[in-house]
């Protein structure tokens, strides 16, 4: 099991890093970043319909997803939320814990964020 204190430097440390490695193109970071290429060459739509083209040929899968995300180095919150799941993912095996995460769309925002449900170390 883990502790809520390592679940918590677990998941800081994840979301550092992408936000360290992917773009949220949506946010002035990502504009900046990318300024050149959503005016020239669309960039956002390539990376969206490489995912698309993924989908309709090997099914979907975050791994995939992941995959992709790590290339293009950009995306949404939704991007966003599918590339960090598997980040989470991988670093709690580590601690040898199978947690469940789900990515939740908000019905109110234009928003998509992760929901963790974990066992955490002397806590019911």
């Amino acid at each position: 099991m883990i502790t809520r204190e390592e679940f918590v430097r677990v998941c800081t440390q994840a979301i550092q890093e992408t936000r360290r490695d992917i773009a949220i193109s949506n946010q002035r970071s990502g504009y900046l970043k990318y300024h050149e290429e959503f005016r020239k060459n669309d960039y956002l739509h390539y990376a969206r319909s490489l995912l698309c083209e993924n989908v309709h040929f090997s099914g979907y899968s975050l791994e995939d997803a992941h995959e992709i995300i790590k290339a293009t180095k950009i995306g949404n919150c939704g991007e966003l939320a599918e590339y960090l799941s598997i980040e989470i993912l991988e670093k709690l095996r580590r601690y040898r814990v199978n947690p469940t995460v789900l990515i939740v769309k908000s019905r109110i925002f234009d928003h998509e964020f992760l929901h963790i449900l974990i066992q955490l170390y002397n806590e019911a």
